[in-house]
């Protein structure tokens, strides 16, 4: 067996383990199929010893069994499990005992070395429990490497992002118990911290307990229950706490990807609603602290803004993207952020250069372990072979993090319009375009072929748009870039957009082809297409601010009047518009009385008078924008519809996703349902009409795209197939689809990074 290297990143709520195998590849370590071990330890009365989500299932039951965060414990010297005590070195060596038993299951064999992540502040007591610990794990030999100088490696090894001798790297780190923040500087071959300060007292878990205390205040009457579920007296209770907290922490994870969620109450028998705008309130006064502090450092340290060469969120928590927003207004710098940042110092701790041991003290005694720690790595292997080897079952293309959460896509849309002149304008000059430069006479649609798969993201991508003259194909990923392609060749073509402080989610060209919109959270930017430069000398032009509260999250953003203005449409029915010419404010229409109403999800009609939304309360409905009021009644149907809403060219019709993973859609002139799409297997993320309104497409999370031919209610061909699964065997999610101005063409994002071209196939 080859040699390998583990690096293991001891966390407060969750380990994570990487492999470095000899062809220079790092992996994560799974545990039950993920590459997060929740780092809780549970201690039964029949002495039974539980790691991971083990642990905290069975400590749902007997919470006096369970400590969830081992690596808060770290000065207490013992602790008590139950009617138990026990030694903090035990606690966490059962921890890195897990972490080395898995290892040796899957790769047969004791590591070459291992690489142990720690705080920059721990010094040489909190180093010799872990060193003590991972000693009793059957761990080593071992190095130590700063988490901050991990993180740079990873930023600069792996990113291979550039960091001159003379710049140094902000590394914010943000994980569920803890914040800190790090100024890391190159020094030879590797990197040494120049400075760092952290705060105790805020991480994920005190996020997720704002967000409790605001399902507690919605629900002020329900005392009883809210007794029960602050000081449980029976294994119900328990359960309903435990239930209680996840959804408050499920909830904060989906709130980064969506503008609302639900959390049930239990015991209440209640549902909260949380909008991402009541959210970043509930989180801001965290999260200013840790803007706060990173300034600071910044300022004791006597680092200036031109010696910052990149500011790098790692940690789960980081994916809060007011976290990123907050710390891009103070720094004036773009942070850099990952799908999966929780994964960085695992991996980075592997491409560290080696540096001085630091001096470690151990702690006194040593005695019997208190408990039973899993079989050391030197042991002998399992007389069950491996489940897969390490390294070379992956492909070469495969993605660096095989499993675990993402952060999924964010719903939405963004449609170039321009009224019904420049409709027909548009057709006359795109038909005199095909029959000069390409003589083709369209049929009825049999189906699509996949001509051309584009790869140059690095990430997922989240959406794409065709320029007007359907030469050149815009395409927006998770990498915060912005790439151009011509649709000739399938070639990249011109420079990318680049320094996003969130991911773009949406983008859309001008009826004219000449300037780009992108849209990031509520984040509104207008691009030059061919300098690739802002359209405005301030990039802030276009505030989303209504008076001096936010409108809620933008989810439509368009072109209309013929490229003149651009209208957007947020989660509290405001519509706001902007001129083109200078991005002035032009106008503000609050369609809908909020901020009390909350929508799920809203849409603009082609000729920006209409809205399309959708809440819980009042169900599906139109609203005259200019008059404020409703267009008729809601639009039902037998499944209710749940999101996605997207409007026909012509805006005749409107396409809805439903809960029961299927689309229909409603002619809006008479309000009834003309077609219901089914045959999808998952929740179906993106709808697209095809230029003449005939064809819908539609695409989500079994990474499939359906051809429905809406005027007979019927499927086109088979499914469109071709996106790659990730490393984990699971589909790909398809974020985005859009038909090309001429109808020949249907490009697809997806989160396997790439965007397939597909041209349709006619009789």
């Amino acid at each position: 067996m080859e040699p390998f290297r583990l690096g293991v990143d001891f966390g407060t709520s969750s380990t994570v383990a990487a492999l470095l195998g000899p062809d220079g590849r790092v992996r994560p370590l799974l545990f039950d199929s993920s590459p997060l071990l929740s780092s809780a330890v549970f201690l039964g009365p029949d002495a039974t010893v539980l790691t991971g989500a083990d642990a905290e299932r069975a400590g749902v039951a007997n919470p006096a069994g369970l400590e969830p965060n081992p690596k808060r414990r770290i000065d207490d010297g013992t602790v008590w499990l139950g009617e138990r005590e026990v030694g903090v070195v035990d606690l966490i060596a059962t921890v890195l005992g897990r972490v080395a038993a898995e290892a040796y299951r899957v790769t047969g064999a004791p590591p070459a070395g291992v690489v142990l992540t720690h705080p920059a502040g721990w010094r040489q007591a909190r180093l010799g429990i872990l060193h003590a610990a991972a000693t009793r794990a059957g761990l080593g030999p071992l190095e130590f490497v700063p988490e901050p100088v991990a993180a740079a490696a990873y930023f600069v090894r792996v990113l291979g992002q550039t960091l001159p001798p003379d710049r140094c790297l902000v590394v914010y780190d943000f994980g569920a118990g803890t914040f800190d923040v790090s100024v890391v500087r190159p020094a030879g071959t590797g990197f040494v911290v120049v400075a760092s300060a952290g705060l105790p007292d805020v991480g994920g878990l005190d996020v997720d307990a704002a967000v409790v205390a605001h399902a507690r205040s919605l629900t002020g009457g329900a005392t009883q229950a809210w007794s029960r579920l602050d000081w449980p007296q029976s294994p119900s209770d328990l359960q309903a706490r435990h239930a209680l907290w996840r959804g408050a922490k499920a909830a904060k994870e989906q709130l980064s990807r969506h503008p609302a969620t639900d959390l049930h109450v239990p015991l209440a028998g209640t549902d909260v609603r949380l909008t991402r705008e009541e959210f970043d309130k509930l989180a801001a006064p965290l999260l200013e602290r840790t803007s706060g502090l990173t300034l600071s450092v910044l300022r004791e340290a006597g680092v200036a803004p031109e010696q910052i060469g990149g500011v790098f969120l790692v940690g789960g928590s980081s994916r809060i993207p007011l976290a990123a927003t907050l710390l891009h207004r103070t720094l004036r710098i773009a942070p850099t952020a990952l799908d999966h940042p929780e994964l960085v110092v695992a991996e980075g701790s592997l491409r560290a250069a080696p540096a001085e041991p630091p001096t470690i003290t151990l702690p006194p005694g040593g005695g019997a372990p208190t408990l039973p720690i899993p079989a050391p790595a030197s042991g002998p292997p399992s007389t069950a072979p491996p489940s897969a080897p390490p390294y070379a079952a992956a492909p070469a293309s495969a993605p660096p993090y095989a499993a675990g959460p993402g952060r999924g896509p964010r719903r939405r849309k963004a449609l170039v319009i321009g009224g019904a002149a420049a409709l027909v304008a548009v057709a006359v000059i795109a038909a005199a375009v095909l029959l000069i430069l390409k003589p083709w006479v369209p049929g009825p649609i049999t189906g699509a072929t996949n001509v051309a798969v584009l790869k140059a993201h690095t990430d997922g991508v989240n959406a794409v748009a065709f320029s007007p003259d359907g030469k050149l194909l815009a395409s927006a990923g998770e990498d915060d870039t912005i790439r151009f392609w011509d649709v000739d060749s399938h070639q990249p073509t011109g420079h990318d957009l680049t320094g996003f402080t969130i991911a773009p989610t949406a983008i859309a060209f001008a009826p004219d082809g000449k300037r780009l919109l992108s849209l990031a959270s509520s984040d509104v930017q207008v691009w030059e297409v061919s300098s690739r430069r802002s359209a405005y000398d301030d990039l802030e032009t276009l505030d989303t601010k209504v008076g001096d509260a936010y409108p809620g999250t933008l989810e439509s953003i368009e072109f209309t009047d013929d490229g003149k203005r651009i209208a957007a449409a947020s989660t509290y029915g405001n519509v706001l518009n902007w001129n083109t010419g200078n991005g002035s404010r032009a106008a503000t229409y609050p369609t809908i009385a909020g901020p009390k109403k909350s929508l799920s999800d809203v849409a603009l009609s082609p000729d920006g008078t209409t809205l399309a939304a959708l809440d819980s309360t009042d169900g599906l409905r139109l609203y005259d924008v200019a008059k404020k009021t409703p267009v008729g009644g809601p639009l039902t149907a037998e499944d209710d519809p749940y999101g996605g809403l997207t409007f026909s060219p012509d805006g005749k019709f409107l396409a809805a996703t439903t809960s029961g993973a299927g689309v229909i859609v409603f002619d809006l002139g008479t309000g009834r349902v003309v077609a219901t799409l089914e045959g999808f297997t998952s929740m179906v993320r993106t709808i697209a009409f095809s230029p003449d309104g005939k064809i819908l497409a539609a695409a989500g999370d079994d990474s499939r795209i359906l051809l429905w031919d809406v005027p007979n209610d019927r499927q086109i061909g088979p499914a469109l197939t071709g996106h790659a699964k990730k490393v984990d065997g699971s589909a790909a999610s398809i974020h985005d689809l859009t038909f090309s101005p001429d109808g020949k063409y249907l490009a697809s994002a997806s989160t396997d990074k790439t965007v397939i071209l597909w041209e349709l196939d006619r009789n």
